[in-house]
C-alpha cells in the first residue's frame, strides 16, 4: 500500500485492492484485534490514511494523472496547470460541471480512477470497522478514548505529498468529488440508465462512496467532540469548519438531486422548498446574519441527507 505514490502500474493496483480487501475482512474483529496487537493494528491504519489521502489527492488532478500514467519517466515536465486540483464547489449550472475536467480523458485513466474508487470504498469501509456506530456515539456510557481518530483536524484540499495525513478536508474533497461525478453522469446521458465511458463508476457504487464517506466524517467528528482530551478551542474550530463544509456539500447535493439525479419509482423525486433559517456567525458588527438553506423532502432516497442535516443543525450547532 506504500508503494504507491507516482507510479500506478495496473499490477501493483490489483495487489493494492487486494490488499485492502484482506484488511476489510481482518477489520471486522476490530475489537480483538484491538486489544492484542495494538502496534500492529496502528501501523496498517497509518498505511491505509496514507494509500487513501494519495488516491483522494489523485482523483482531483486527472490531468496529473493522466501525464503520470502516459509519462511515467517524464516528472519534471509537470507543470503548475497539472498540479491544479479541479473545482469541486458551488457549480453554477449543469453546463460548468465539467468545465475544469479532461475533455476526452483515456481509458487508461478512466480505468486507473475506478481502481481508486474501489480501493476508496475499501478503505472507508475499514476506517467505519475501526470506528463506533454513530448511534453509539450518542450513548454517554462510551468511553471514546478507546477508539483512535483516524481522521487529522484539518480543512485544506489534499496536496500531492508523501507524509500529508488523511484529515476532515480530504474526506469531505471525496464527497464533493462524488456528487461531481453523479452529476457529470446524469449530465451525460440524461435519458439512459447507464452511465458514460468517461465515468469512472456507476451510480450506485459512487452514491455509496458518497454516503460511506459522509458517515466516516460525522462519526469521527463525534469522536472529537466526544473527547474530553481535546480542548475546547479546537472543538468550536472542529463545529465551524465541518458545519461549513457539510452545508455546502448539502447544497450540492440538493442541485443533483433537484436537476441531475432521476428520481427513483414512486418517490415523485421532489424536494420540498421550505426554507430553514439558520443563524450565522457574527459579523464584525456584531449583528448576525441569517442563512435561508432548502430542506429535502420525506422521500426515502433522500433519507440520508436529512440525516447529514440534521447533524448539522443538531450536533454542529
Amino acid at each position: 500500500m506504500q508503494s504507491l505514490h507516482f507510479s500506478y502500474p495496473q499490477g501493483a493496483l490489483v495487489e493494492v485492492e487486494a490488499t485492502c480487501m484482506f484488511v476489510v475482512q481482518l477489520s471486522c474483529y476490530a475489537h480483538q484485534w484491538r486489544l492484542e496487537l495494538p502496534s500492529v493494528i496502528s501501523d496498517v491504519l497509518g498505511s491505509v490514511r496514507s494509500l487513501c489521502h494519495t488516491l483522494i489527492s489523485l482523483l482531483i488532478r486527472p490531468r496529473f494523472l493522466q501525464h503520470v500514467l502516459e509519462k511515467p519517466h517524464r516528472l519534471e515536465a509537470v507543470t503548475e496547470e497539472l498540479l491544479t486540483p479541479v473545482r469541486l464547489h458551488h457549480q453554477s449550472s449543469s453546463s460548468s460541471i465539467c468545465s475544469d475536467d479532461l475533455d476526452k480523458p483515456t481509458e487508461l485513466l478512466v480505468q486507473t480512477q475506478a481502481r481508486f474508487l474501489r480501493v476508496l470504498m475499501l478503505g472507508l469501509s475499514v476506517f467505519k470497522n475501526f470506528s463506533p456506530n454513530i448511534l453509539e456515539l450518542f450513548d454517554v456510557s462510551l468511553d471514546v478514548t478507546l477508539f483512535e481518530p483516524v481522521l487529522e483536524i484539518g480543512f485544506s484540499t489534499p496536496a500531492l505529498e508523501r507524509d500529508a495525513g488523511l484529515s476532515f478536508g480530504s474526506l469531505i474533497t471525496l464527497a464533493n468529488f462524488t456528487v461531481r461525478m453523479l452529476m457529470k453522469a446524469d449530465h451525460g446521458q440524461m435519458s439512459s440508465p447507464g452511465i458514460g465511458p468517461d465515468v469512472p463508476a456507476s451510480r450506485s457504487a459512487l452514491t455509496y462512496l458518497m454516503e460511506s464517506t459522509v458517515m466516516v466524517l460525522m462519526c469521527q467528528a463525534c469522536l472529537y467532540l466526544k473527547d474530553p482530551r481535546l480542548p475546547s478551542r479546537d472543538k468550536q474550530l472542529l463545529k465551524r469548519e465541518l458545519s461549513t463544509e457539510l452545508n455546502s456539500y448539502l447544497m450540492a447535493t440538493y442541485r443533483y438531486v433537484r436537476r441531475g439525479a432521476p428520481p427513483s419509482p414512486g418517490s415523485g423525486g421532489h424536494l420540498s422548498r421550505s426554507p430553514v433559517l439558520q443563524v450565522s456567525p457574527k459579523t464584525p458588527g456584531g449583528k448576525a446574519q441569517s442563512v435561508k438553506l432548502y430542506t429535502f423532502s420525506t422521500a426515502k432516497e433522500q433519507e440520508f441527507f436529512r440525516l447529514v442535516q440534521q447533524f448539522v443543525n443538531g450536533v454542529l450547532k
